[in-house]
Order: C-alpha cells, then sequence, then structure tokens
C-alpha cells in the first residue's frame, strides 16, 4: 500500500523526484513555499526555483515565457485568483485596439 500523506505534501516530493529526472523542470511559487510544500525543491534545486512573492498573476506570465524557452514548469499557490486574476490580465491587451 502507498503511503498515506497530504496532497500538498505529495506534490513537494514528486517535484524533487521530477527535477532529478528532468534538468529542465522550474517552479515558481507565490510566497507559499512552506503551504504548497515547494520549499523541499527550492533546496535541492535553487537555481530552477523562483519565488515570484504575491504576484501571482506575473507568475503565470512568466511561467508562459519560461515554456516558451523550452522549460517545464509548474507554477504554484494556493489562492483562487490565478483562475479570475490572468484572464483580467488578458482581457485588457486584446481588448484595446491597436495604434494605427
Amino acid at each position: 500500500m502507498a503511503e498515506k500523506m497530504a496532497t500538498r505534501a505529495a506534490y513537494g516530493k514528486t517535484l524533487v523526484e521530477v527535477g532529478a529526472e528532468n534538468p529542465n523542470l522550474v517552479v515558481l511559487d507565490a510566497d507559499l513555499s512552506k503551504s504548497t510544500m515547494t520549499n523541499e525543491f527550492s533546496k535541492t534545486y535553487p537555481e530552477r526555483f523562483y519565488n515570484m512573492g504575491i504576484a501571482e498573476q506575473n507568475m503565470y506570465g512568466v511561467a508562459c515565457g519560461l515554456a516558451l524557452s523550452g522549460k517545464t514548469v509548474c507554477a504554484s499557490t494556493l489562492r483562487c485568483s490565478p483562475v479570475a486574476g490572468p484572464l483580467k490580465l488578458s482581457e485588457t491587451p486584446s481588448a484595446t485596439p491597436a495604434p494605427m
């Protein structure tokens, strides 16, 4: 039987395991690494961990850029704002007409 653990503990443990296999794995966190359990990844692979602070919307923009550059990205937070917040960011530029 598999070891029982909290989902977030399994997430943090799995990130470290996958990080050993995939040198392109990068983890972003929204200043919650103790709660999301990404702190173990940050200790093991500090050069591939970025604490983005409380700027979750920007974190997802950075995640997109890293992914476009060939990285495998896990962006971590506990709040609901990552779902609605980035949509607000995408609405503004797409609704703004281009200069003529």
